[in-house]
């Protein structure tokens, strides 16, 4: 060792040019190595590694001897070598250089003795085995100590696999010697086998005939579907054949098939099934059948004779045929075969206009079939095409301009530059929605009808640039018109997931007076009352500074899992201490549905006072007024002043018979009934938007 090291100090002087080169002898090799596993065994490949051997004057030779006898095991700087049998072996490696001088180390190299080689036996049972019967094989008596151990059984006929496991059996369908053969490899992936004779005899167990058939109770000029399947016949191949024993007629042949009777009476159906050894059983059953039916004649009639959207239509099927009972009657849709309902009668509401072709088909109880299509023109209910309260202002006087300005698409919020000194007829894209939502801050009369709005996914509703239309004009006078626009969230699965909107409409407008004017508008899908974003609270329309304004609507429905119409004075009242002059809602309904934030609880889908605790507010007339509630009622936790709650004094909520009033305060005439209108949404789908046409004006 102390050499090695000396000649290593020596080495490393020379190169950095501490011993000059007139006095630099050669250095001689030091030979090192190591090897892999460090505890071998018998019949285990072992890697010697001499690279940590220092030979400065190349080229060198490496040399892999025994030292108990002195034969070669390998050259190379590194070599493998399998020693056969246990025990130590000296190794010694010899590194020579270009000089021949020569270096060498030995290693003591302990060879254990490796687990016994698998030792595979077996059994098999029955000891005689014939066709169609199993065969359980056993190679439990083996021996393999090197685990995990595999046993493969396969046919040294053919090298056919028969099965893997300690244990397997297999069921021989031919007569003869079978050759089969276990083969066990240890973890070490040594494998040992052996083979056994297997003598399969022919089985000498007769078939047994069994059948089923459908239907139970068959008739004629329908196919029967007959199965022997739960045969038993162990000496393949078999033959099936299918007999009428009235006559011995054949019927058929095969496992399987199939029959039409075309006279009514009792069949003595024989299925006879023999084996490759013609061991032939028979079994005979009595097939009873009945001589088919007319098939069934649908007919029906609904009512009313002109329905309209949004209100149920019955349907009634009792006017057909069906004499083999019971009868099925179902009601689909043939545009796209979705289900309407099934029955003899039964109601469907439509909400969408246009010719519904409705098929009821009617099925007897031997699987007869037939139906009948009637086109049922379904008509815009008269709710949301009644003429409207209100006209559009007048575009242009003597001191103001009239503007038409025609909209498109950008994919983002619009503020169009609206002079004060103009009235505005603004029109959205004709070809698709506005992507992103409006803002209206200018102008003096501006009024929009039809058209549709995409409002922004996700956003805030604390951002103006979020909401749907977001009117917000300062000290601007005149009127704000909106009539036929559907506003929408275009999120396709708002009902599920938590992406928040601003809201539908927002107005924003003190110190200006600006009235707003709202018909026939549509608002889908407004989200928020988010716990995790405590500011998330979008509503359906929210006029929250709108001092001195005149709110009118008529005809607006909304649906939204947070809040509808936060009508209340709000900021313009705390702020500067002015009110709306005054509001009419009439033909409004709001739709509430599950937060999946929050859960299936109700949601405030109105909010009519300042506050909790105050009773301020302002003239408000509600006609028509109508809110639906995941639980139904209004009686907690829907409209404010809430029934629920005692206060605030002196304007409490009452509801009784599904209807919300506030009898103590002054300023507010009317109420809110619970659920749908009568013909469903004021503005159904399809009413409001790109192709809206309005009905006129009272």
């Amino acid at each position: 060792m102390h050499s090695f090291r000396w000649s290593l100090v020596v080495l490393l002087m020379a190169r950095v040019g501490l011993i000059p080169a007139e006095s630099q002898v050669p250095v001689p090799p030091v030979a090192a190595f190591t090897f892999s596993p460090a505890n071998p065994m018998d019949g285990d490949l072992v890697s010697f590694d001499g690279s940590s051997s220092i030979c400065s004057v190349s080229p060198c030779s490496y040399s892999w001897t025994d030292d108990a006898d002195g034969s070669p095991l390998g050259t190379g700087v590194t070599m493998s070598y399998t020693f056969p049998l246990a025990g130590t072996s000296y190794v010694r490696l010899t590194v020579t250089d270009a000089l021949s001088q020569t270096a060498s180390v030995e290693q003591d190299v302990i060879i254990t003795q490796s687990p016994a080689r698998p030792v595979p036996r077996f059994t098999y049972s029955p000891s005689n085995p014939v066709t169609g019967s199993p065969v359980s094989f056993d190679g439990s008596s083996s021996m393999c100590s090197a685990s995990a151990c595999s046993y493969s059984w396969t046919d040294d006929a053919d090298g056919s696999l028969l099965g893997t496991g300690v244990r397997m059996s297999f069921t021989f369908q031919q007569a003869t010697t079978k050759y089969v053969r276990l083969s066990i490899t240890d973890a070490q992936s040594r494998t040992a086998s052996v083979e056994h004779d297997v003598i399969v005899s022919q089985s000498t167990a007769p078939p047994l005939p069994a059948f089923t058939y459908s239907p139970s109770n068959p008739v004629t000029g329908s196919s029967v579907s007959f199965d022997g399947s739960s045969s038993k016949c162990s000496a393949s191949p078999c033959s099936y054949r299918w007999t009428d024993d009235s006559n011995g007629s054949l019927m058929g042949t095969g496992v399987t098939m199939s029959f039409t009777f075309q006279q009514a009476g009792t069949k003595h159906v024989r299925l006879s099934v023999t084996d490759a050894g013609s061991s032939s059983a028979s079994v005979e059953h009595d097939v009873v059948v009945s001589q088919s039916t007319s098939p069934p004649v649908p007919a029906f009639t609904y009512s009313p004779p002109f329905p309209v959207t949004g209100s149920p239509v019955s349907f009634d099927g009792t006017s057909s045929t069906c004499s083999v009972s019971p009868c099925s009657y179902r009601w689909t849709d043939d545009a796209d075969g979705s289900l309407l309902g099934t029955g003899v009668t039964t109601s469907f509401t439509f909400q969408q206009a246009g010719t519904k072709h409705v098929r009821l088909t009617v099925t007897d109880a031997q699987s007869q079939a037939a139906s009948i299509e009637h086109d049922v023109i379904v008509s815009v209910s008269s709710s949301s095409t009644g003429a409207l309260t209100w006209r559009p202002p007048a575009c242009g006087d003597s001191t103001h301009s009239c503007v038409d300005l025609y909209l498109t698409n950008t994919g983002a919020n619009q503020n169009p530059s609206l002079s004060p000194n103009s009235d505005y007829r603004l029109h959205l894209p004709t070809g698709g929605p506005l992507v992103g939502g409006l803002m209206i801050t200018g102008g003096h009369n501006v009024q929009i009808i039809g058209g549709e709005i995409d409002m922004t996914v996700p956003c805030s509703d604390s951002s103006s640039a979020c909401h749907g239309i977001n009117i917000s004009r300062g000290s601007a006078s005149g009127e704000v018109y909106i009539e036929g626009v559907y506003i929408r969230n275009p999120d396709p699965n708002y009902l599920s997931d938590t992406l928040d909107t601003g809201d539908g409409i927002d107005v924003d407008d003190y110190p200006g007076a600006t009235d707003v004017v709202l018909q026939n508008v549509r608002i889908e899908g407004i989200k928020g009352c988010d716990p995790a974003v405590p500011s998330a609270h979008a509503d359906v329309f929210q006029p929250y500074n709108a001092g001195n304004a005149n709110l009118n609507v008529d005809h607006l429905t909304g649906t939204t899992d947070c809040q509808g119409l936060q009508v209340d004075p709000d900021y313009a009242y705390v702020t500067y201490g002015r009110l709306p002059q005054s509001a009419t809602f009439k033909n409004v309904n709001i739709n509430v549905f599950a937060n999946p934030s929050t859960g299936n609880s109700n949601r405030y889908a109105t909010w009519f006072t300042y506050g909790t605790s105050s009773c301020v507010s302002y003239p408000i007339t509600l006609s028509n007024f109508y809110v639906k509630e995941p639980d139904g009622t209004l009686a907690d936790n829907a409209v404010w002043p809430d029934p629920a709650n005692s206060y605030p004094g002196g304007c409490q909520g009452a509801y009784n018979g599904g209807q919300a009033s506030w009898p103590t305060l002054s300023t507010l005439t009317g109420g809110v009934t619970t659920g749908l209108p009568p013909g469903g949404d004021y503005v159904p789908s399809g009413v409001a938007g790109i192709n809206y046409i309005s009905p006129g004006y009272q």
